[in-house]
């Protein structure tokens, strides 16, 4: 992720830390997003479920009527086809893996900022801070390694691009002299 760069400086090669910053964070935001409306539909599926079981005991009574028998019909038929679509779109697996890969990418955005923190505080980046770059870009070559690019929803990285960018504006990184 790059943004418009107002610096003078440019060229320094600490704007590759701090795009490596707000990718990461890119990345994060983004996988958090889609952590989310994975775990609503699992939610929605499993209290559709649940509702489906537990009413054909619970509210026997209410499905005696004409309308009680078609709607207990409905979703009878709802429930037997989440309960075999359920295994097929492996949610629960699909929950499990987007939460690795968000561990793993918050780490690296971890590591980052401690870089970014480090620079601003000694006023250099010099070899010592690039050895601990190159450590979080070897990290970040295991993340993709581990879990390769997926489809991208490209309108959901849009709208969290715009966050980043307001919370990580170009103008708020400190660029060493030289």
């Amino acid at each position: 992720m790059s943004a418009s760069i107002d610096k003078n400086n440019s060229n320094h090669p600490v704007w590759n830390v701090y795009d490596e910053y707000r990718t990461a964070r890119l990345n994060v935001r983004y996988l958090e997003e889609q952590l989310k409306n994975l775990q609503k539909k699992n939610f929605w599926i499993e209290f559709s479920l649940a509702v489906s079981t537990s009413s054909s005991v619970a509210g026997q009574w209410l499905w005696e009527n004409a309308i009680g028998g078609y709607a207990w019909k409905v979703i009878g038929l709802i429930a037997a086809f989440l309960a075999i679509l359920k295994p097929i779109i492996k949610l629960t697996e699909k929950i499990r893996k987007k939460s690795e890969k968000l561990s793993g990418y918050r780490l690296l955005e971890h590591e980052l900022h401690k870089i970014k923190i480090l620079i601003s505080e000694y006023n250099k980046y010099d070899e010592n801070l690039r050895k601990l770059f190159l450590k979080a870009l070897d990290f970040k070559g295991e993340l993709i390694k581990k879990h390769p690019e997926e489809h991208i929803d490209h309108k959901l990285r849009e709208k969290c691009e715009k966050i980043v960018n307001n919370e990580l504006p170009s103008n708020s990184f400190f660029i060493p002299e030289g």
